[in-house]
């Protein structure tokens, strides 16, 4: 398996985009762009399907990168600014569909994993023809993400499930990948103006909140949110299980750092390394698709939630009396956002219980990615083990 890709890839001063063609050298002749020589991956092997020369297909795409388990690219941006992702592949090893697999995600400026897609079947999406993904998508209402200095693409095979087939095992590859700038500004939204409070008829005063709906609407909203509701419940348990199991996995990690750092490295020591090292990727790639799926699924009922008990501890007579020493006025706009408020819980709930058994699949990828990293790390400090010679004796001076 090759090392790192020389360091991160770094357009020319002013080019305000950068692409890189993976698995080869710099090229001119595709999409009107100049796709600059392979760099900035992460481990991998290059792919050269010879006989394409004179076919339908670039020359880009006569060459790519794949890797076992995970593959990673890293680009620097030429300047702070907001850009498009681009990835560009041609399936020139299966022909057929269903054989290959992959999930893909970005990372930028080294802050969150975010899912881009998941089971893409680049064959099953465009035969032996180039496949485009751009990321955020095009459309009227999106524009680029704002990038300060880098942007990451983790590309992995799919975890088997009910779209995966177990025989699908192709690797991961990538053909072509870059970035843009897109600074569209991006449309305000127009303000929706909130009816007011109304004030009772005869005295002009505004009636104070009623205990009866605020502790229905309390109820509610517990009922479909609250953290001990079953599915935030077992979302949590099976978060903190993955975060144990990660974290578990990576102080093996340390360790076994340690141990190749002060071990004589021979070839059998370094081949027990490598495979210790690709078990840890992949099983950091399988807990950051769990983190994802959580983060996009769970973290809107949570905010659903607390802003609607927030709210209606707002609305508590005993509270604003306590605190303010009148009744907060309530009226319409009040009634209405308890009503709003429960409908957000409620559909974040639904989306997020829709969510649980991806949840569920994922945590059991990471158990078993897991298993087999610990598995590899102590078979190669057994390895070092094993390698490591005593020091000889001094030789005493007589």
């Amino acid at each position: 398996m090759e090392g790192r890709g020389g360091g991160r890839p770094v357009a020319a001063a002013g080019d305000h985009l950068l692409y890189v063609n993976c698995g080869s050298d710099l090229i001119k002749s595709y999409d009107n762009h100049t796709w600059a020589a392979d760099a900035g991956f992460d481990g991998g092997l290059k792919w050269v399907r010879t006989g394409l020369a004179g076919g339908p297909l670039n020359g880009l795409f006569h060459t790519s990168r794949y890797n076992p388990g995970l593959l990673t690219y890293t680009l620097r941006v030429p300047a702070a600014s907001n850009y498009r992702l681009e990835l560009v592949w041609a399936e020139t090893f299966f022909t057929e569909a269903a054989r290959r697999f992959m999930d893909v995600f970005v990372r930028v400026d080294g802050v969150e994993v975010e899912a881009i897609v998941q089971a893409l079947d680049v064959y099953g999406e465009a035969q032996g023809r180039v496949y485009k993904l751009v990321y955020p998508p095009l459309d009227a209402s999106t524009y680029g993400m704002p990038v300060q200095d880098t942007v990451q693409v983790f590309l992995q095979q799919s975890p088997a499930s009910a779209d995966v087939p177990a025989t699908a095992r192709g690797d991961p590859f990538l053909s072509g990948v870059g970035v843009y700038e897109d600074t569209r500004p991006t449309p305000a939204p127009t303000p929706t103006p909130s009816p007011g409070p109304t004030p009772d008829p005869d005295t002009g005063l505004f009636p104070p909140p009623n205990p009866e709906a605020i502790n229905e609407a309390l109820a509610n909203t517990k009922a479909a949110g609250a953290p001990d509701v079953p599915v935030r419940a077992i979302a949590a348990a099976a978060r903190e299980a993955v975060s144990q199991t990660a974290a578990r996995v990576e102080a093996s990690r340390v360790a076994a750092d340690t141990a190749f750092g002060v071990t004589t490295p021979t070839d059998e020591v370094r081949a027990a390394y490598a495979t210790a090292v690709d078990a840890v990727t992949a099983m950091r790639a399988a807990a950051a698709a769990f983190d994802t799926t959580y983060t996009t699924s769970f973290t809107p009922l949570t905010t659903a939630y607390n802003a609607a008990v927030a709210f209606i501890g707002g609305l508590s007579p005993e509270a604003c009396s306590f605190i303010t020493g009148v009744v907060k006025p309530f009226g319409y706009a009040d009634e209405q956002r308890l009503v709003d408020n429960l409908a957000e819980v409620r559909e974040a709930a639904a989306a997020a219980e829709a969510a649980g058994s991806t949840l569920a699949t994922q945590e059991a990828e990471v158990t078993r990615t897991a298993a087999m990293a610990e598995t590899a790390l102590e078979n190669f400090l057994e390895v070092v083990k094993n390698e490591a010679q005593p020091s000889p004796l001094p030789r005493l001076m007589l």
